[in-house]
């Protein structure tokens, strides 16, 4: 079953890849969209620490959006791996700041960064559907991630997307976790749980 839904989710990723790479080139103010529709359907709490990515490839590009938010008063972090099959940890972030890459060939922040735990997530996806059910790189580390700081606060997790990239349904597997909502370029959705 586990190596059932592995092949099925590796599929559908290489899938989702084209449909990203295809969403990139054509829509090219879908990331100004996003931020125009996120700033008119959520209501942050003040001063929020915000977890949010910078975009690799042809993932869509939160920048619109964090310059905005920090404009308006909030903070930034940037996700850190410290390990494989571990959560994420998030270390403070100014827009401009140095960054290393990290353990998986991601910008994060320097080690001297502070520790920070964040309000929001802002998250990047390879897919989803309209239950809120999102498809990553494959290492499942925003799903552990999620699955701490729920337990421990409120967290806003929005996943930021092409619409290009929903499908019907993904495969989920029990650790698998949900979004809070997801913004295209064309909607937000809100997931009824």
């Amino acid at each position: 079953m586990a190596e059932s839904l592995y092949v099925q989710k590796k599929e559908l990723r290489q899938q989702l890849r084209l449909c990203r790479t295809k969403a990139f080139t054509d829509t090219p103010h879908a990331a100004l969209a996003v931020r125009d529709l996120f700033l008119e359907s959520f209501s942050l709490p003040e001063k929020a620490q915000i977890a949010c990515y910078l975009a690799q490839g042809d993932e869509l590009d939160p920048l619109p959006l964090t310059e905005v938010l920090v404009e308006r008063g909030h903070s930034l972090c940037l996700p850190v791996v410290d390990e494989a099959e571990h959560p994420l940890s998030f270390r403070s972030y100014q827009l401009g700041d140095f960054f290393c890459l990290g353990a998986m060939q991601i910008p994060e922040p320097l080690s001297l960064a502070p520790l920070v735990v964040p309000d929001v997530l802002l998250v990047p996806l390879v897919g989803f559907d309209r239950g809120g059910r999102r498809l990553g790189q494959g290492g499942g580390f925003y799903d552990r991630t999620l699955a701490l700081l729920r337990a421990q606060k409120k967290i806003l997790a929005v996943g930021l997307a092409y619409a290009a990239q929903e499908v019907p349904q993904i495969p989920t597997g029990e650790h698998d976790v949900l979004l809070g909502a997801i913004v295209t370029e064309k909607e937000v959705i809100r997931p009824s749980s």
